[in-house]
């Protein structure tokens, strides 16, 4: 299971990051 975590996920960058590995990871973690 791969997991990322990504802070600042709610801002610009933080939330395409979260975009980008959506389909890449199994969980993602955003603080």
């Amino acid at each position: 299971m791969k997991i990322a975590l990504v802070t600042g996920s709610a801002g610009l960058i933080g939330s395409e990051a979260v975009a980008f590995f959506a389909d890449k990871f199994d969980l993602i973690i955003g603080i």
